[in-house]
């Protein structure tokens, strides 16, 4: 099967986190529980957030998990549900098909932006970059005569997407904030709904 889905569950991101760490263990499967809110991935469902702030709709969980383990978690919450009580379930399953991460950046040093270079121009894992713009300037700025800062000497800024898998785009979301000019945007993902 491979791959990942986007599980929307009921409950706490804490209450989910505790319970997908003991079925983890007790299944002997090792792999990290990514939570949307803690990867930097945007939550959909910004109507399911005005209907739990008003009261009508349960506490939703976004996480994403390995494609294989799904009907596995899902019959754990339902487990749950039934024989302790638990306020979790599995609402909704999306395969994710690919990851989008939206970037900035304005760097003012040639070797912070020979390292963005490098990680923009051949990215791995099977990354795409989209709709990029990119200009440097390598002589100093004029900033007028009132101002009390130097103008740089260099500038290299720009902007655009990496598209591509799921697992690539969070290793390059990791790589490109450890660039501290650079400015990334909640990832999307393309989903596909599951039944």
């Amino acid at each position: 099967m491979g791959g990942y889905h986007q599980l929307i569950m009921e409950g706490s991101r804490e209450l989910l986190r505790a319970f997908l760490a003991g079925v983890s263990a007790g299944a002997g499967w090792e792999w990290r529980v990514r939570f949307h809110s803690e990867c930097g991935m945007r939550d959909e469902g910004y109507g399911h957030k005005l209907l739990e702030r008003l009261g009508l709709e349960r506490d939703l969980t976004y996480v994403l998990v390995p494609a294989e383990r799904v009907a596995q978690i899902a019959g754990a919450c339902e487990r749950a549900r039934l024989e302790a009580g638990l306020r979790i379930a599995v609402h909704e399953a999306r395969a994710v098909l690919e990851a989008m991460l939206p970037y900035t950046f304005t760097v003012y040093e040639r070797e912070i932006a020979a390292r963005l270079r490098a990680l923009l121009d051949a990215p791995a894992g099977g990354v795409r970059i989209e709709d990029a713009l990119a200009e440097e300037e390598g002589e100093p700025l004029a900033r007028g005569v009132e101002s009390p800062e130097p103008a740089p000497d260099y500038i290299f800024k720009g902007r655009g997407r990496a598209r591509g898998p799921i697992d690539a785009i969070l290793e390059l979301r990791e790589s490109l904030r450890a660039i501290e000019s650079v400015e990334l945007e909640a990832i999307e993902l393309e989903t596909e709904p599951q039944e």
